[in-house]
């Protein structure tokens, strides 16, 4: 359930961003709807940074194998 968790923050932050950066320069739209993205994505890496520190903890004491290792380990090199 944890592992779900941080993967939704992360993607929640890569969906903010990536409003800004597909639609910042030619969307007809006021300055402030991109700086809410910003306030956004700022907010949801906040989260996933707290569920990130409970989640690496746990991944170390519980030994898993296949895709879900993998996965851990990629979330833990990528943003540690």
């Amino acid at each position: 359930m944890l592992h779900a968790l941080v993967h939704t923050e992360s993607w929640a932050v890569d969906l903010a961003w990536d409003i800004v950066a597909r639609f910042g320069n030619s969307a007809p739209l006021p300055r402030a709807f991109f700086d809410d993205f910003v306030a956004v994505a700022a907010d949801e890496a906040h989260h996933y940074s707290l569920l990130q520190a409970c989640f690496v903890p746990v991944y170390k004491a519980v030994r898993v194998s296949g895709a879900a290792t993998w996965s851990a380990h990629s979330i833990r090199e990528m943003h540690l």
